[in-house]
């Protein structure tokens, strides 16, 4: 959910958006890889935390500004190697599951930018703005109900 906010995000930013904040977010993917091993039980947290500020910043701000759009591809890209790696040690699953998960991270925030691009391409005027506004925010109450529900139980 946090890549489909960012892919959100990213297209309310600019047209190309996930284009240009692509070489960040490969290095905060490589970054969460590096340092999935020092993740904690309570890693998914943050992410999802950080999903949904990045879900609301899409719903809220007429205008993203371009440190909000690289930090948060810093905050996704990182968050979901570490949290899909956690508990592994560096390199420790064969390399077609290291590769699988970059191509899904990159897929996963690709698939929603470029869906969010067709609708703003395929339909004049201020109404897919608004759509895609509206679809940030339901993923970002989906994040919090998620939020809610990491926080009522205790970390294993």
């Amino acid at each position: 959910m946090p890549l489909l906010a960012l892919g959100l995000l990213l297209s309310l930013w600019q047209r190309d958006g996930l284009l240009r904040a692509w070489p960040v977010f490969l290095v905060a993917q490589v970054a969460g890889l590096v340092l999935a091993p020092l993740a904690g039980p309570g890693a998914a947290l943050p992410l999802i935390a950080g999903g949904v500020l990045v879900a609301v910043s899409a719903a809220l701000l007429r205008r993203v500004p371009a440190w909000l759009a690289y930090l948060s591809s810093v905050t996704c890209g990182f968050g979901s190697l570490a949290v899909a790696l956690q508990g592994h040690g560096f390199l420790d699953l064969p390399w077609p599951a290291h590769a699988g998960l970059l191509f899904g991270v990159n897929l996963a925030a690709a698939l929603a930018a470029g869906l969010s691009q067709a609708v703003l391409a395929g339909w004049p005027g201020s109404a897919p703005r608004i759509a895609l506004r509206v679809a940030a925010s339901w993923i970002g109450a989906i994040l919090l109900l998620s939020l809610a529900f990491e926080l009522s139980r205790p970390l294993s």
